[in-house]
């Protein structure tokens, strides 16, 4: 009976209709593939979240709705549930978005000092030398984004005058907006210092908590520059170190400078007189010490060791995530689907690193850990159909995969690697991605290298590696058990294959 069934014409049109489903995905699929380049000439905005976690986002699993116009707008095109950056913090995790290669391969590093080789290519100089205007939504003087030293070769215009104001996101799509209409190509890359802590705010209510403590400031006036009598003491102290570690680089003769004209004291009035004379006669803009004024007045206010205090912190954070996401994000939607930019303009929205809130002894973005590592990544590409991808993927990805999908030929060697066959339906090469920066018992540089679900902390003592801390990131995510000794073989697979990468 079930031979004659399998033979029957009945059989074959179940077949038939259960088979359409899955022929019509493969027919997207080779349509995405027949059509590459997918975007030629289209404008590209890059949008970068500066300390924007994937943990802390709804449509990456947490708990709360800190981001839905993200999470709605990234599943309705596409979606990256595994991208992670390639350094904890700004400066060089920027520039391997810029670069697509490693930390050590762009080398830029140290604040004030690192200078990006001619010889390596830079995304905006690459698109500028093919037809495009490139524009930088940046801060002022910020050192974790130097102009002049890393993004001015190739930059057609930076705007940096009302950073932060609620309509600086309003000019930069009215500039994409004023190109399109003009025939002008333009990639423009906005760069939002929302996230960043510390957490102020502008006489909103608090959204994610009851809580109060209030020695811990939300409001920006509070901590505006203020030079105390508390503050000159700190800095007495904390200079000297800053010197020692060569904490800013070339401005280490202007620090010791101002730490000789500091030391002899003649009262609070006469020492904050010296403290601005002396910025004011380096040309030296407050903001470039505004490491000392974030510790002394915000960071050293705040008990990591208290659950409370850590809880309550995360909830501020959680606030500007949504406050990003309301504003800046939400614009840049209805930008995309209201105007003429729907059709011509690539978005992809990222971060260059999260935040850590006293999980492993840290309030900030130092560690190699996935709380700091995990970023959020969508693109939207006109004329594609929203996916999702579960592949790891990782930001030095993005250059690659933008040349590719612009139809710009090139012969650059990245480290990174071009996402297009993730967006026709196929697969890229098994690899590792390797994460920089730091130091492991404040002396070796550090790496992190994940295979997979599998990810291994390395120290670097010349040319050895001391593998130090091993995850399996499936069943341990928040990275609690160091399974190093009883997966050792593990650990030193991942290390061959990271020799064998090398060479």
């Amino acid at each position: 009976m079930l031979k004659s069934f399998l033979k029957s014409r009945s059989f074959i049109v179940i077949v038939l209709l259960l088979s359409i489903p899955l022929f019509c995905v493969n027919i997207r699929n080779f349509q995405r593939l027949k059509r590459t380049p997918y975007c030629n000439n289209c404008n590209v905005l890059l949008v970068t979240i500066d300390t924007c976690g994937a943990r802390d986002i709804q449509c990456y699993g947490y708990n709360r709705q800190t981001m839905p116009v993200f999470c709605q707008y990234a599943t309705n095109n596409i979606f990256f549930e595994n991208a992670y950056a390639n350094s904890a913090w700004t400066l060089p995790s920027h520039a391997s978005i810029f670069t697509g290669l490693y930390e050590s391969h762009h080398n830029i590093s140290t604040p004030y000092e690192s200078k990006l080789a001619e010889n390596i290519p830079l995304l905006s100089d690459v698109l500028h030398t093919n037809g495009y205007e490139t524009v930088f939504f940046f801060p002022p003087n910020e050192p974790a984004l130097p102009i002049d030293d890393v993004y001015k070769r190739g930059m057609t215009r930076l705007v940096s005058d009302g950073y932060g104001e609620d309509n600086y996101i309003d000019r930069a799509l009215q500039i994409l907006q004023q190109n399109t209409m003009a025939g002008k190509k333009t990639f423009l890359n906005f760069h939002s210092y929302t996230c960043h802590e510390p957490y102020f705010f502008r006489g909103a209510p608090l959204k994610f908590t009851k809580n109060i403590f209030p020695f811990i400031p939300t409001r920006t006036p509070d901590v505006f520059y203020p030079f105390t009598e508390g503050f000159y003491q700190y800095m007495l102290t904390r200079i000297p170190e800053a010197l020692k570690d060569n904490e800013y680089g070339n401005l280490t003769d202007t620090l010791h400078r101002l730490y000789n004209k500091l030391k002899p004291s003649h009262g609070l009035e006469a020492d904050k007189r010296v403290y601005n004379d002396t910025l004011s006669g380096e040309n030296l803009d407050p903001v470039v010490l505004w490491g000392f004024y974030d510790e002394y007045f915000y960071k050293d206010k705040i008990d990591i060791h208290n659950a409370a205090q850590m809880e309550y912190v995360r909830s501020l954070y959680d606030q500007k995530l949504y406050d990003v996401d309301d504003t800046v994000i939400r614009k840049i939607r209805d930008a995309m689907t209201k105007t003429s930019l729907k059709n011509n303009t690539i978005v992809i929205i990222t971060s260059e690193h999260g935040e850590e809130f006293g999980e492993h002894g840290v309030f900030g973005h130092t560690t190699l850990y996935d709380l700091n590592l995990k970023v959020p990544f969508m693109m939207s590409i006109p004329h594609m159909d929203p996916f999702s991808i579960s592949n790891n993927v990782q930001l030095v990805d993005i250059m690659p995969t933008i040349l590719s999908v612009l139809g710009i030929k090139n012969h650059f060697t990245f480290d990174g690697t071009s996402l297009v066959p993730l967006l026709s339906g196929q697969q890229i090469p098994d690899r590792l991605l390797i994460a920089e920066g730091g130091y492991w018992q404040d002396t070796l540089p550090q790496k992190a290298i994940r295979d997979g679900n599998w990810k291994v902390l390395i120290a670097l003592k010349g040319t050895e590696i001391i593998p130090y801390e091993l995850y399996n990131i499936k069943v341990d995510p928040q990275e609690k058990n160091n399974v190093i000794l009883s997966n050792y073989a593990t650990a030193k697979r991942i290390i061959e294959k990271y020799k064998r990468a090398l060479n």
